[in-house]
């Protein structure tokens, strides 16, 4: 006698060859349709309200970091590759020219309240406009 299984969430009846599980749970596949997916990289289960849903793709939380992160200003979707970094932050490339500046003789990242503007409307940073540039007294 085939055993029979009941959906957790509207009790309804099922085989074998219908149940849908996560952990110890059983679903139909309407219910277990509408509380979970399926990571687009790994395809691994995921609960909706658990998991990051950007451009038509589910993903779990560790494969949604691997590929993507999020601008700390403006809480963009960025994928990694396209992302600046500055103390662990990661911004958007609009965020991050609105916030700082690459100094133009050491290439490091300067917030703008700590740059100086120099050659040609070039900006550097406060350690190399000290370093290269004598400030007038007149």
């Amino acid at each position: 006698m085939e055993k029979i299984y009941a959906c957790v969430d509207c009790k309804k009846g099922l085989s074998h060859d219908e149940i849908n599980q996560f952990g110890n749970d059983t679903y139909c596949e309407e219910c277990f349709n509408d509380q979970f997916t399926f990571c687009s990289e790994c395809e691994d289960v995921v609960p909706k309200d658990e998991g990051h849903y950007h451009d038509g793709d589910y993903y779990c939380e560790e494969c949604f970091y691997e590929k993507y992160t999020i601008c700390i200003e403006c809480d963009t979707v960025i994928e990694i590759n396209e992302s600046r970094t500055v103390d662990g932050n990661d911004y958007c490339e609009e965020c991050f020219d609105e916030s700082y500046i690459i100094c133009v003789h050491c290439d490091n990242e300067a917030h703008r309240d700590y740059a100086y503007y120099v050659d040609h409307g070039e900006m550097c940073c406060e350690h190399c406009f000290y370093e290269y540039y004598t400030v007038c007294d007149r």
